[in-house]
């Protein structure tokens, strides 16, 4: 018994077309038909997406809008320096500053995050920080770490035998 290359899809929308699955193997070609009325067919989905990209450029538009003028008046309250560089990037900077600025702000100040140094204070070489700090293979870094700190190892001095005088 031969199996289908092309079936006829009633789309959700309304619509049927015949489509060639010639393509897939035969296993999959009945299941991917099923899949295929469960869509709209590729009209309808294009005009739906087209009237969404619209409207989707204007929100982002208007977005883009909202922030060089909230990026421009905090640039101006702050007296931030002028940014240099091709007009075309230039908007984009300024709303990356802005959000850059005010987003380690309010992790840091608002927030309280603390700073967490990855140099030991005391030893002045580099400590893993975390729950891991106990695994072999974290103490076996921190050994090489601080065999590579050190230096090579002196050798030991000869032991020479005095005979009492």
């Amino acid at each position: 018994m031969a199996i289908p290359t092309s079936f006829e899809i009633v789309h959700s929308c309304g619509h049927s077309n015949t489509v060639d699955l010639s393509s897939r193997s035969a296993d999959q070609r009945a299941g991917y038909a099923r899949w295929l009325a469960t869509r709209q067919c590729t009209d309808c989905w294009r005009a739906d997406h087209q009237a969404d990209a619209a409207s989707t450029a204007e929100w982002l538009a208007a977005k883009r809008a909202d922030e060089q003028a909230a990026a421009a008046d905090w640039a101006t309250q702050f007296d931030m320096p002028p940014l240099e560089g091709l007009e075309k990037i230039l908007g984009w900077a300024e709303r990356t500053r802005h959000q850059l600025v005010t987003r380690a702000y309010t992790a840091l100040v608002t927030e309280g995050f603390p700073v967490k140094s990855s140099v030991s204070k005391a030893s002045g070489r580099r400590r893993c920080h975390g729950a891991h700090e106990s695994t072999p293979r974290c103490r076996t870094r921190e050994w090489q770490r601080s065999a590579s700190l050190a230096g090579p190892t002196p050798s030991p001095r000869p032991q020479t035998t005095h005979a009492p005088p």
